[in-house]
């Protein structure tokens, strides 16, 4: 087979052939480059305005904060001083509100002491201090400088003695168990039987209490031996001293109570109140029965 060299030679001429830069896509390509080259000249220049601004800027930014800095460390070394300085020993504090604990136990719990320096004292941390302990509801405490503290506290009020896991507690109203009895912490109280109360009865003791110490009976609660809530009688007590039961039904509570107390009240006021045993309020009647 013959291959004709000058044919294979314009072949290969052709074959390599450059094309026209002059051809719509190169020219599309150098339009592009040149675009972002001209782009990549157009560095911005500041004015010496704008440098001037901007060092003003900085400057002012930087004299804050040595400012900000210098009062910062005056405040510091004036705190120093004051928490050292005699000017702000505590000479008087002052408790209030307390009926149960004493104000050397409350002096034990916030560890305040005369003559020590009152801004060396947390009141946040006091006021927690104190309501750790289970006889303290609310805590109030407001410092009068240089040297006065008041603190005042509303404790739990117990109303009642109740069993759990064979250990005698006090218990307020609402039937929350508040501490244990303990001989150095007495209060003589009624035992409450919540055995079969229903979530009613339980709902509405703070009313039957509250109600029941308005009304004025003529007797304490001391007096009250035991205390109990069922769904047949509803509110029933024991008087040991009168050696009488007194039950007071649910429905219609605050006439029901009314009506006791008025029937007590004659009673004793005819020295009969010792001849009764028994005495029931219940669907607006009062049922005496006597010895």
């Amino acid at each position: 087979m013959v291959i004709n060299k000058k044919t294979q030679k314009t072949v290969r001429k052709n074959t390599y052939k450059k094309e026209d830069s002059s051809t719509p896509k190169y020219s599309k390509i150098r339009s592009v480059l040149t675009r972002k080259r001209t782009i990549e000249k157009k560095e911005p220049k500041l004015s010496s305005l704008q440098k001037e601004n901007i060092s003003k800027i900085l400057f002012s930014i930087v004299l804050a904060l040595c400012i900000f800095g210098s009062i910062a460390w005056a405040s510091f070394a004036i705190y120093g001083y004051a928490t050292r300085s005699e000017y702000f020993a505590i000479r008087k504090i002052e408790y209030n509100g307390n009926k149960f604990l004493t104000e050397k136990e409350l002096a034990d719990i916030t560890g305040l002491e005369l003559g020590t320096n009152i801004l060396n004292y947390e009141m946040t941390q006091i006021e927690a201090d104190l309501l750790k302990n289970p006889w303290i509801d609310s805590v109030r405490i407001r410092r009068n400088l240089p040297s006065k503290l008041f603190i005042e506290v509303k404790e739990k009020e117990a109303v009642f003695w109740a069993t759990k896991d064979d250990v005698l507690y006090y218990l307020d109203k609402n039937i929350n168990f508040i501490a244990p009895v303990t001989k150095e912490k007495f209060i003589s109280l009624p035992t409450i039987d919540i055995k079969y109360a229903s979530e009613e009865t339980i709902r509405s003791l703070p009313f039957f209490i509250d109600t029941l110490a308005s009304m004025g009976l003529p007797f304490s609660n001391s007096e009250i031996s035991w205390f109990s809530i069922n769904h047949i009688k509803g509110y029933e007590l024991y008087l040991e001293d009168y050696n009488l039961n007194i039950s007071v039904a649910i429905e219609d509570l605050e006439k029901n109570i009314q009506n006791l107390t008025l029937a007590v009240r004659d009673l004793k006021k005819r020295n009969e109140i010792k001849k009764i045993k028994e005495i029931r309020s219940a669907h607006n009647q009062v049922t005496v029965v006597k010895n």
